[in-house]
């Protein structure tokens, strides 16, 4: 799309006289031709998601076999169907073009709009119908799969109307009325950008996660960027729980740490100060300040998986979910979290909590202090890709610094059963550096053989 509106534009703008189309495709054949470059990786992106599809719906099991795999086969060969004429009429423009005589060079523009934009264009049209009807097939229901049919249903039907007009237009002088082929397309586009997230959203529902875990499968080739944050007051709240209690929260092959068949639980609450891009530099105290609360337990190999994540800011959820496996964050405008003196009294709903810490310089810190802080890897397996994923998390507190705490009140729902016959230890971490690495694949594991993998 960028690069018909800006590198092609000269020689796709149908409003100006033929004569200096091609000129400026005779003058530029080298920025004409690279120009085409984006359009042939995406016809071979498209044969890759077919295959991709008819890979899947033949190896892994769901619910609707039959119509999985007859949709996701059909959108293959549609995918075929449009790619022979698209990429001919490409290869004959790119070559050849920009050599042609003007009279020779009107009638093949028109037959390559045609080949392009009728016959590839409608042939792209169904392949795009096959993929929806596909994934919606395979997907259970949800609001995100109605979304997904009625926004492809408008789509689709502007591609087709688009593809009946160019071959319309051509046959007219001048392409006269192609104003309306161009709108048409741009809308069509632009709600393709829509549709697609949908459908990453959709195919992953039917994969066996939630909706932005399959729009996270769509964006993992996008490089993270480093997050920074200086966090304040960081409350912590730890027990040591009797391992069978939590073992069953950890997916395979992730391993709990233990010490005398107990493991240690920690509910980390504080808050944000310029959460955001590193790059910003100084600008980041311009971004805003959420409050975060982690549940997390300790696992083997010196990481944490985390239990629950709330922020308070919807963007950052959002954010934390689309490009983090480890992290995945749910938005809780409910989160609280209040210094008075010495006294910080910090809540949630999503999971409930309502607890309340006294800093206490007068006694002293509770001995596994060291060994909670230091670790701050998180952990996550992942059954659909076959891997262990490991989120790269920089806090470096000096344990000098972390001043002991008395608890004064906790109470969670949540907790009760786990924690119930466990003391409660706190300390606080008044400031430190927060720094987000991206991930990293650790492990791999077999994928089970379960519809979800």
């Amino acid at each position: 799309m960028l690069s018909m509106a800006t590198v092609l534009a000269p020689a796709m703008d149908m409003g100006a006289e033929l004569a200096s189309r091609a000129a400026w495709v005779a003058d530029h054949p080298w920025v004409w031709r690279l120009g085409w470059l984006p359009w042939q990786g995406c016809a071979l992106s498209d044969i890759l998601v077919s295959c991709a599809l008819v890979w899947w719906t033949w190896n892994c099991p769901t619910q609707r076999k039959t119509a999985t795999r007859l949709w996701a086969t059909l959108a293959l060969v549609m995918t075929i169907c449009a790619v022979i004429p698209e990429q001919w009429a490409e290869a004959y423009a790119v070559v050849w073009m920009p050599t042609l005589a003007l009279e020779a060079y009107a009638a093949r523009e028109a037959w390559f709009l045609v080949m392009t934009g009728t016959c590839g264009g409608l042939a792209y049209a169904g392949m795009l119908a096959f993929w929806v009807l596909c994934a919606a097939a395979a997907a259970p229901s949800s609001r995100w799969k109605i979304a997904l049919l009625a926004v492809a249903a408008i789509d689709t039907a502007l591609f087709i109307v688009a593809g009946i007009d160019i071959w319309r237009v051509t046959r007219l002088p001048g392409y006269s009325g192609f104003e309306v082929v161009e709108i048409l397309n741009m809308v069509a586009f632009l709600l393709l950008l829509m549709v697609n997230v949908l459908l990453a959203g959709v195919l992953g529902q039917a994969a066996g996660r939630d909706f932005l875990g399959g729009v996270r499968d769509m964006l993992r080739p996008l490089p993270f960027l480093l997050i920074r944050s200086d966090i304040t007051d960081v409350v912590y709240l730890n027990w040591w729980v009797p391992t069978q209690r939590v073992r069953h929260f950890l997916p395979s092959p992730l391993v709990l740490d233990q010490r005398n068949g107990m493991t240690a639980l920690s509910i980390l609450h504080y808050r944000h100060e310029g959460f955001g891009w590193a790059f910003l530099g100084p600008l980041r105290r311009l971004l805003p300040g959420p409050i975060q609360s982690n549940w997390r337990l300790y696992c083997e190999g010196d990481s944490i998986y985390f239990l629950h994540t709330s922020i308070s800011s919807p963007m950052v959820a959002v954010g934390a979910c689309l490009f983090s496996d480890g992290l995945p964050a749910v938005w809780d405008a409910r989160l609280v979290h209040l210094r008075h003196g010495d006294r910080i009294s910090v809540a949630a709903s999503r999971p409930d909590l309502d607890a309340t810490v006294v800093e206490d310089l007068g006694l002293k810190l509770h001995p596994d202090a060291k060994y909670l802080i230091e670790r701050n890897g998180a952990i996550d397996s992942d059954p659909i890709w076959g891997i262990v994923r490991l989120s790269a998390i920089d806090i470096p507190i000096d344990l000098d610094s972390v001043r002991p705490a008395r608890v004064t009140h906790v109470a969670s729902g949540p907790l009760d059963a786990i924690v119930k016959g466990c003391s409660c230890f706190a300390f606080v971490v008044p400031q430190v550096r927060f720094t987000a690495h991206g991930e990293q694949t650790v492990n791999r594991v077999p994928p089970g053989n379960s519809p979800d993998a």
